[in-house]
């Protein structure tokens, strides 16, 4: 009933545009939670893109005092993000999302620039 009502409101919100990034509150909310419980509440987040794995990246989000000599702050939902030039196009439109269920929690990234899955085996990727 909870994932339903989830679904219900996820489906009523506007579509967002195809640039820039962004995050849910929900996601919002626990970044700032994570960041009280680790100790790093003065930090920012800092996001990555690697290429790695069949599907071709692998996402890493971390705090950190300052950005990287190749990283930008950017003010995304409330949110000061330290981003590589490189990363931040990787995340074009992408929106970043964090859930609760049966299964587990985490962060999902709902990225519209995914690139297919090299191994062929999409159902796993």
């Amino acid at each position: 009933a909870q994932l339903l009502k989830e679904l219900n409101t996820a489906a009523a919100q506007p579509p967002r545009p195809k640039t820039g990034i962004y995050f849910t509150q929900k996601a919002t909310e626990k970044v700032r939670e994570l960041a009280v419980a680790e100790g790093k509440a003065g930090q920012n987040l800092k996001m990555q893109v690697t290429s790695a794995g069949c599907d071709g990246w692998e996402y890493f989000m971390d705090f950190a005092d300052k950005p990287a000599a190749d990283e930008a702050t950017k003010e995304i939902d409330g949110l000061k993000v330290y981003i590589s030039e490189s990363s931040e196009k990787a995340l074009q439109g992408s929106e970043i999302d964090y859930l609760v269920t049966s299964g587990g929690e985490g962060f999902k990234i709902d990225n519209p620039n995914k690139p297919d899955c090299k191994c062929g085996g999409k159902e796993h990727c």
